[in-house]
């Protein structure tokens, strides 16, 4: 018998990963070796505490914030350990993210990272703050993000962009209102955490940057409001029953982690019921169904959860992520008019996060979102673009 030769396949490509920043210097980016604005080689010098704030967001779901960098000018900048967090921009002025603070070890001259252990899923389309304080001198450039400064159109590398001055051209989304500074700072404090830094010095760069990667890890969910605490929810006045619901698709096989709903403040109740539905049927997904949910946390507490253990499978295909409650009087829920419509709101593109993503208002089958008033029953009118925020997450199996 003559053998038989196979050749082999080479083994298929690696996804290529990336990273960002956006003061590393390159394509006339702020940063060492740039020609646009490199560092500065001396700091200003500043006599108390001071917290500083770079506002960034992501135009593409699921990347993530690995850490922070932070440049020292000189040594007469404090070298001491010091703490990173961030802030979700919202109308209200800033949202602290739960769980975002770490704190550095000391620092060297010129460029530091502080990375996070487990990096932060980030919300596609959101606007966020990254923060740091100190006390003593900082490292500032002013008239940096203004008309007829050289970052007057903000700073974009690939899916990461800062926001110039609200006189720029790449502005804040006019729906957050006159609590968007870039370059901002706060007197207040060196917590960062305990303050939303929102002074204006000049339009400055104060050289604090964040680095993402679209490098998704190991066993990560999935969710279309990852990390993003909302900010300003208007508690509803509409004091009616609902079963209300969120439009989502999934493009391969997922488990089913939880649904989540956004409880805001001054709300008295929580859903009495939530559900998966199926949209092609109209019908609740089998295991999905909960008559008696028990929520992660109380009425008016933001966002919460109720956990499902996995064994759930939702095959690709379009769902609703819903909850119910007969209401009896009593405001319960939150609503913002237009998010998957207009005014640049996150969702007026839609969101995709991985395999899971939502349409907008135009995209979707019955309106996004949708209800259906005083009964639970599968939600099929459409609520003209408004958003309630039930949420779900899913793990690709």
């Amino acid at each position: 018998m003559n053998p038989v030769w196979v050749a082999s396949l080479p083994p298929p490509s690696a996804p290529v990963l990336n990273t960002y920043r956006l003061m590393d210097g390159v394509s006339g980016r702020p940063g060492v070796g740039s020609s646009g604005t490199q560092p500065p080689a001396s700091s200003t010098a500043f006599g108390g505490v001071i917290t500083v704030g770079t506002a960034f967001g992501v135009t593409q779901g699921a990347m993530y914030l690995q850490g922070f960098w932070w440049y020292r000018a000189d040594s007469s900048q404090s070298g001491s350990a010091q703490s990173f967090c961030l802030w979700q921009v919202s109308p209200s002025g800033g949202l602290l993210v739960p769980g975002s603070q770490i704190t550095s070890g000391a620092l060297s001259i010129g460029w530091n990272y502080v990375p996070y252990l487990t990096p932060l899923a980030l919300t596609p389309n959101a606007s966020y703050k990254a923060q740091t304080g100190f006390s003593g001198n900082f490292p500032g450039t002013t008239n940096q993000f203004a008309t007829g400064n050289p970052y007057s159109a903000g700073i974009t590398n690939g899916p990461l962009t800062a926001y110039s001055a609200q006189s720029g051209s790449n502005p804040f989304p006019a729906w957050l209102g006159a609590a968007t500074i870039q370059g901002s700072y706060s007197s207040a404090t060196a917590d960062p955490t305990a303050v939303y830094a929102s002074s204006d010095d000049d339009s400055f760069n104060c050289w604090l940057d964040v680095q993402v990667t679209d490098a998704v890890p190991p066993g990560s969910s999935y969710r279309l409001w990852p990390n993003h605490p909302v900010g300003s929810p208007l508690l509803s006045i509409d004091t009616n029953g609902y079963t209300i619901a969120t439009e989502f698709a999934l493009s391969q096989p997922c488990a089913l982690n939880a649904i989540w709903w956004y409880s805001p403040p001054g709300a008295a109740d929580l859903p009495t019921r939530c559900v998966i539905w199926n949209v092609g049927t109209q019908l609740a997904v089998a295991g999905t169904d909960n008559t008696s949910p028990s929520w992660s946390g109380a009425a008016g507490s933001g966002w919460i959860k109720v956990p499902y253990d996995g064994s759930v499978i939702l095959p690709a295909g379009k769902y609703k992520t819903s909850v119910f409650h007969p209401a009896l009087g009593n405001a319960w829920f939150a609503d913002i008019g237009n998010y998957w419509l207009t005014g640049g709101y996150p969702g007026v593109n839609g969101i995709t996060n991985g395999p899971l993503s939502a349409p907008n208002a135009a995209a979707s089958t019955t309106g996004q979102s949708s209800y259906h008033i005083t009964t639970f029953a599968y939600p099929a009118t459409d609520d003209g673009g408004a958003n309630d925020w039930t949420d779900v997450e899913v793990t690709p199996v």
